[in-house]
């Protein structure tokens, strides 16, 4: 009974002998293969990663640039008709014309508009960025 007890405990001795070598070994060899890994697909993946946030911040900065040009027409126009129409016309005739007139219309009109500057603006942005990829 002696003997047998003693085979177990140097199987189980030689079990956990191995099982404590083959761990180290294991881990060491796939960190070495992860690291290994990893560096190979490092460059590819922050070379992508550059060129979609390339592509996205030229993206951000034609919408920026739309954005601000409309902005300024936008205000330049309303400055520019609101200081002539409160020189020409007086007030009372303003709010009575502004009675038959839908309460919607320029947010239509200023739709309308902006459509059009937008459009303007992008044409203008497209040329300007394919003249400097050029460059």
């Amino acid at each position: 009974m002696l003997v047998l007890i003693r085979l177990c405990l140097s199987f189980l001795r030689a079990i956990f002998k191995w099982l404590f070598s083959f761990f180290p070994v294991f881990f060491k060899r796939l960190s070495a293969w992860s690291s290994g890994f990893l560096t190979a697909m490092l460059p590819g993946l922050l070379v992508s990663i550059k060129q979609l946030f390339s592509g996205l911040a030229k993206y951000m900065l034609g919408v920026a640039a739309i954005f601000v040009a409309m902005t300024a027409f936008i205000s330049a126009i309303h400055f520019i008709l609101g200081g002539l129409i409160r020189m020409s016309v007086p007030a009372d005739l303003i709010q009575i014309g502004a009675m038959f007139l839908p309460s919607n219309l320029s947010a239509c009109i200023s739709v309308l508009i902006v459509a059009r500057i937008k459009s303007l603006v992008f044409f203008w942005v497209s040329k300007l960025s394919s003249e400097m990829a050029k460059a």
